[in-house]
């Protein structure tokens, strides 16, 4: 069973996260949210057809950088992130930029608290 790829950044990420995008195995599926200040910073990306490119677009100059991508993977976390882990699930593979928004290491934590609790539980409701 192929990972579960999620993939998140903001347009300082852009260098790093365009290298790895490149290189998803063919069969690879998930989630890539890309947050930049303008439309005209979104671009298109050759992915593997499992993999779905969502760009964020700030638009106001005065919105903190990474407030919309983490309130994607805040979202995401609700739906991929049940916490009962079947054993049949496939494993979750994630980079995780958009340093220095304030909100990220809270939603991250939550993630990561999620994951352990899952590993800890397998299986539990």
């Amino acid at each position: 069973m192929p990972a579960h790829f999620l993939l998140v950044g903001d347009e300082t990420d852009l260098p790093v996260l365009q290298p790895l995008v490149s290189r998803l195995p063919v069969d690879a599926y998930g989630q890539i949210y890309l947050e930049v200040r303008d439309v005209m910073d979104a671009m298109i990306w050759p992915v593997p057809p499992g993999i779905q490119v969502t760009w964020l677009v700030r638009g106001d100059r005065h919105a903190a950088r990474g407030d919309l991508a983490m309130r994607a993977v805040a979202a995401w976390i609700d739906e991929w992130m049940p916490e009962a882990m079947g054993e049949e699930q496939a494993p979750f593979v994630m980079w995780l930029g958009c340093r220095g928004n304030t909100r990220a290491d809270a939603v991250f934590g939550d993630l990561g608290a999620r994951i352990e609790s899952r590993r800890a539980h397998p299986g539990a409701a």
